[in-house]
Formats: structure tokens, C-alpha cells, sequence
């Protein structure tokens, strides 16, 4: 074994040549350091390859420290943790041929740790759930084609529904072509904040090209959009609707729908659904949601047309960030908060997890089920360091599709989480930067961290993890280590 010094840049390692250095721009005659049959930061002399390294930011290199083994001596190796760790997983069967280790290289590390391990009961995560989904909609792919040829909606939504049976489903689905391509809507109405950002993920999901919805040609929208075909309900944009009412927060208003006297409650209901669905259709459900609070019915004379309301409601929206679920800023001061997290202001698109770093006491109305968790990134960061370590750890937080093969398996893919927001915090021991994250597959989130070890341990960063278990605190190295902890998470 050898150790010697490399670099970490846009999720690759390299050896450079003795004496380079790194700027912006700079061309350099490298040395690839391959994750084939090895993991980082433990490497076989075998995989290394020549290769021409153009730095478009070396803010983003990282120098690193790694082993470099004979594949004879890596293997050796490799077994002794095999036949340590592996036993009692689900996905391990011991057939006496200590020279096969395929599959062993990618997923388990020379110091034993392993984030593919699964025991007998474990509950699917909610990425899991979603490639069901997927795949069921894969499968009736060409059935939902003709639904959409055919103007079949109530068919359309029936079988998505059966497909969504994995997964926390919207109210309801639409279909449509746009630019030669199928479509998938997703309605979304008036769900928390914590079911919006579970159907941004699945819709997310689908943008991997990967996906076998996608690769049968499919997009996938978690909401209305503006423009869209499919509304067949009764409200014409130039009839009487209702009026707008102001609400605490100055951009957005309450829908009053005026409906006749005498109507049953189911009646008035569908009256207010058909508004909603009508204004959605009209300027975005997105749209919707960011100005629109309650759509409640009264009886009384409209003093709006549909279409004025439409209107007034694009008003509103001017000024606003466009981004689906909503964003809202929060801030406080709390000496109960999570760690590095007493005072903290940022911008979420999910109140109802980002407030858990408030009151870790609120996890307890949220069902995790093993599901899913909420995470959040902390990074040390002085006022004069802010924008470039913002900056650099953005850029890595959201490239986890592009990891290279074999590292994360392109076929195999998913996306382990989703950012909710960021925010400046502080705490008695210093401040920093929060990044939050809706995490699918706790998993492959840790496998993404262990992945990103030159970055965050150059940083000092450390991870916190709120699921049903209670708040975990982890350190962010060659392995994700309980706080406190000299073992492997």
C-alpha cells in the first residue's frame, strides 16, 4: 500500500504532476485515479488512466490524501470485511467462492462500512416507492398515450391512480402532448407543504433520463401549468365568480366563490373545486399556490369574472420568486434548536420540516415510517468566506447525477434527496450555512455524503438527520460518523 496526494474535482480524483498548480482555466496532463473494483479514498494501480483535466473553478478542487493498493492486496482485503459486515443482509448469500467479489467493490469500503445493507422487515424508503411507481407507469405507458389521444381523462386518472398506490398521490392526474412530447400533471390543491415537496421529489424523480417513464418519453409536472389543456368543468372566464379577499400576508388572498342560496354543502364543495381547478388551468397551479390562501363559498352576488380574478392574481405573483413548492422566509431564535441551529434565517419550501431544527419536539406529528427524514447541512462559514463556500457547496449538493459509473450505477439510479432551502445560522459556538434537504433514501443520502468527503471535510461540515429515531448528529469524512462516536454509521 501507498498513500500519496491527489485531488477531488467535480466528483473525480486525480493525481496531478509534481509541481502544478491549480487556477481557473487551467489544461492539465493528469492522472484518473478510477473507482473501478476500489472505493475512494482506496485505489487499485490498475485503474489509473491518463486524462486531460480542464478547471473551470478551482475553488472546487480539493487536495485529499489516498491508498493505492495492488488489486491482489485491495481484495485480500475487501473479503476479510465481507465475511465480517455482510452476513445477515438480504442482498448477501455466502456461496464458498472467496474469489468472487462482484458487486463487493462498489458497495462496501476497506473499512467495513456499507450503505447497501439490508435487513429482513426494513421498510421500502419513499424512493423506493417511487420507482414502483414509475415503473407501473412505465408499463402502461402506451395505454395512457391513448388515453391522452382520446380525450380520455377520467381513464387517464384511474390508471395513475392505481400506479400511485406506493406513494403519497395527488388529487388528481391529467395527461396531455406539448411539443410532440406526453405529459403528466399532477393537481395538487390545497395539500401541506410537506406533501407538496413528497410530489416535487417524484416529479423530480422523473427527470433522470433514466427513469423508465422517461425512457418511455414522458415528462412528469407535480402541478398544473399555466396553459394547460384538460379543464372541462362548467365556469366561463367572462361569468361573475366571486371576489378576492386580502389575507396577513400581503401577496396573497383568500378566493371567495359566491354560490346561490339553498345549495347542499357537497354542492357548494364542488363549486369551490371547479374555481380552483379552473384558475389553475388558467394561470398555473403553482401560480395558485403562491397567492392563493383558502377557496371558500358564500352566498351573495360576485363582484369578479373568472378571468379578472385570474388576472388580479398574476398581479400578485410579479414580484415573486417562480419556484414550486412555494418558498417562504422563517427566522428564530430558539434555545432548543437543533444543533448549530439557535438562530436561524432562511428561505424554505417546507415549513413544516425546516421548523423541527426549531422544536425538535414538532417531529412527532410527522409520520417518517422509515420513509423518509429531514436533513440539513451545516457548514462553518465567516461573513467573508460565505459566497464561495455557498457557492462550491451548492454546486456539489445538487450534482448527485452526475457521479460517474460505477460509483453510483446510471441504471440503478435515483435521486437519494431534495434540497427545501438554506439558510444563516448560529449558534453559542460560532455561524454558519444550513443547507435543508427532504431525504428519500437515508441510505444512498449517506453513500452522497461519504461521496462528497473531500468537500466536507474541508469544510468542517456536519450533518444532522431528524427522523423517527430522534436528531442525529453525524461528522462528514471518509465515513458519516455518529457525533461522538468512533464507529462507522
Amino acid at each position: 500500500m501507498e498513500s500519496v496526494n491527489a485531488i477531488f474535482y467535480e466528483f473525480r480524483y486525480y493525481l496531478l504532476p509534481e509541481g502544478c498548480t491549480v487556477t481557473d482555466g487551467a489544461v492539465i496532463n493528469a492522472r484518473r485515479l478510477n473507482e473501478r473494483e476500489c472505493m475512494a479514498p482506496d485505489f487499485v494501480y490498475g485503474g489509473i488512466t491518463d486524462e486531460t483535466l480542464e478547471i473551470t473553478d478551482a475553488a472546487r478542487t480539493f487536495p485529499v490524501t489516498v491508498n493505492l493498493y495492488t488489486q491482489e492486496e485491495y481484495d485480500a482485503l475487501l473479503l476479510k470485511r465481507i465475511k465480517r459486515v455482510c452476513p445477515g443482509c438480504v442482498r448477501y448469500s455466502d456461496d464458498g467462492d472467496d474469489t468472487r467479489l462482484d458487486g463487493h467493490h462498489r458497495e462496501i469500503s476497506l473499512r467495513g462500512t456499507c450503505y447497501e445493507r439490508e435487513e429482513e422487515g426494513t421498510p421500502p424508503s419513499y424512493a423506493t416507492c417511487v420507482e414502483w411507481f414509475y415503473g407501473d407507469l412505465a408499463e402502461a405507458a402506451d395505454e395512457l398515450a391513448a388515453c391522452v389521444d382520446g380525450g380520455d381523462s377520467a381513464k387517464f386518472n384511474k390508471i395513475c391512480q392505481k400506479c400511485a398506490r406506493y406513494i403519497v398521490p395527488p388529487v388528481r392526474f391529467f395527461g396531455e402532448k406539448r411539443d410532440g412530447k406526453y405529459v403528466a400533471y399532477m393537481q395538487c390543491s390545497n395539500y401541506s407543504d410537506l406533501y407538496l415537496n413528497m410530489l416535487a421529489y417524484t416529479a423530480l424523480s422523473a427527470r433522470y433520463p433514466e427513469t423508465p417513464f422517461a425512457r418511455a418519453g414522458w415528462s412528469v409536472i407535480p402541478f398544473i401549468p399555466e396553459g394547460a389543456n384538460g379543464y372541462k368543468g362548467k365556469i366561463n372566464g367572462d361569468k361573475p365568480l366571486g371576489r378576492l379577499e386580502k389575507t396577513d400576508l400581503s401577496w396573497r388572498y383568500d378566493l371567495v366563490v359566491n354560490v346561490k342560496k339553498g345549495l347542499s354543502e357537497k354542492q357548494t364543495d364542488k363549486l369551490a373545486d371547479d374555481a380552483y381547478r379552473y384558475l389553475s388551468f388558467k394561470i398555473g397551479e403553482d401560480r395558485m399556490l403562491r397567492v392563493l390562501g383558502a377557496v371558500r363559498t358564500e352566498e351573495g352576488s360576485a363582484e369578479l369574472t373568472a378571468d379578472e380574478i385570474c388576472e388580479k392574481l398574476r398581479e400578485a405573483d410579479a414580484d415573486i420568486p417562480s419556484h414550486f413548492p412555494p418558498s417562504l422566509p422563517y427566522g428564530w431564535e430558539s434555545a432548543d434548536a437543533t444543533p448549530y441551529r439557535s438562530v436561524s434565517n432562511g428561505v424554505t419550501t417546507c415549513i413544516s420540516l425546516s421548523e423541527l431544527a426549531c422544536d425538535p419536539t414538532e417531529a412527532e406529528g410527522i409520520n417518517f415510517g422509515g420513509e423518509f427524514a429531514y436533513a440539513y447541512l451545516y457548514a462553518p462559514a465567516t461573513p467573508e468566506r460565505y459566497e464561495e463556500i455557498y457557492g462550491v457547496l451548492s454546486r456539489y449538493l445538487c450534482g448527485e447525477d452526475s457521479v460517474p459509473e460505477p460509483v453510483l450505477l446510471k441504471d440503478e439510479f435515483n435521486y437519494s434527496f431534495m434540497s427545501v432551502g438554506a439558510c444563516n445560522c448560529s449558534y453559542g459556538g460560532g455561524e454558519g450555512i444550513a443547507f435543508e434537504f427532504f431525504v428519500a433514501d437515508e441510505n444512498k443520502f449517506y453513500r452522497f455524503m461519504k461521496i462528497l468527503a473531500p468537500v466536507l471535510t474541508a469544510y468542517g461540515a456536519k450533518l444532522v438527520v431528524v427522523n423517527g429515531a430522534g436528531v442525529n448528529e453525524f461528522v462528514c469524512g471518509v465515513d458519516i460518523t455518529p457525533a461522538g462516536c468512533g464507529e462507522s454509521n
